[in-house]
């Protein structure tokens, strides 16, 4: 703030002694308009972030609803597989690897996706060196750990309802 003062003071003294009296300037404060560009991109991050939560969010509700969907109209092959001696350990992990196959399935599309949009985004000109697209590898694991968390929660509740059909009664209900 100092050191803007005194630009600004020595400025105007020579304006005045070139018989200036008209005309605007401006001094810019680096150290403020890099606080201002911090300010912009920790909202950016934010918001990409709520956006990517409520994506995730939306995902596990499909996965657990396609699950549903795939227990009720399974519900006489479990009864025939727990009939002829499945656990319900092993109707439940089946149902939860199934979800995690579904999750991490459509996570590498989506990162297959996104580095096909970025080798594209190379063929535009205008784009500034410093601004090329890149998916680096943290943030490929970090989704793909995510899309496995998501996976996991997302399939306990159908494949708790899986594992706790009963043989005769699916088998009867067919």
């Amino acid at each position: 703030d100092a050191a803007v003062a005194e630009t600004k003071r020595i400025l105007d003294r020579q304006r005045r002694q070139r018989g200036e009296t008209s005309g605007e300037y401006n001094v810019a404060n680096s150290i403020e308009r890099l606080a201002q560009l911090t300010l912009v991109l920790t909202t950016l991050k934010l918001v990409v972030g709520l956006v990517g939560g409520i994506g995730l969010f939306v995902g596990a509700v499909g996965v657990a609803n396609v699950l549903l969907v795939s227990v009720r109209e399974r519900r006489v092959e479990i009864g025939v597989r727990r009939a002829v001696g499945a656990t319900r350990r092993a109707i439940f992990a089946g149902f939860l690897v199934e979800a995690l196959a579904m999750t991490l399935t459509g996570g590498f599309v989506g990162i297959l996706a996104a580095w096909a949009l970025t080798k594209v985004a190379l063929f535009i000109p205008q784009l500034p060196a410093g601004a090329r697209p890149y998916i680096s590898l943290e943030t490929a694991i970090t989704s793909v750990v995510l899309l496995t968390m998501v996976g996991l929660v997302a399939g306990v509740g159908p494949a708790r309802r899986a594992a706790a059909v009963f043989p005769a009664e699916a088998l009867r209900a067919e």
